[in-house]
């Protein structure tokens, strides 16, 4: 079982190209096949994923902020001014305002009402339980 938790709270399996457990699970054992091969012949690739997880298995941060298992304090800020969240947020709904227009107090009390990083923390009860949790982080 996977659990994925998004804020954006769309149910999953809507659409014809929703990405299954099965079929990610899938992935991650031919990404991690191919990973592996090329490491044992010395020429070991980049594949965040999986360097992450070393990080984590070796009682380290990841460098990922979603695998750390919540949403970290963090502005991502677009060309026109536009402040979000997170970089896999930016939309309307979590837009905390514009740097031409709000002062970062205006912004970050935004940031506050929207509650985006608490949103993050919860994990449903399944998850906690899993073996995987300390790894997968929900």
């Amino acid at each position: 079982m996977v659990c994925f938790r998004s804020p954006a709270d769309e149910p999953r399996g809507l659409h014809p190209w929703s990405l299954t457990s099965e079929r990610y699970a899938q992935y991650l054992k031919d990404a991690f096949d191919l990973w592996y091969q090329q490491i044992k012949k010395g020429a070991r690739q980049f594949h965040q994923y999986f360097d992450n997880l070393l990080l984590i298995l070796d009682g380290q941060p990841p460098q990922v902020c979603a695998m750390g298992g919540q949403c970290s304090l963090q502005y991502v800020v677009e060309a026109d001014g536009s402040v979000y969240p997170c970089d896999f947020y930016m939309l309307d709904h979590y837009k905390l305002g514009n740097f031409l227009t709000d002062t970062l107090e205006q912004i970050d009390r935004q940031r506050e009402q929207l509650r985006f990083v608490e949103q993050s923390q919860y994990q449903p009860e399944e998850c906690r339980q899993c073996r995987w949790f300390s790894l997968c982080r929900g």
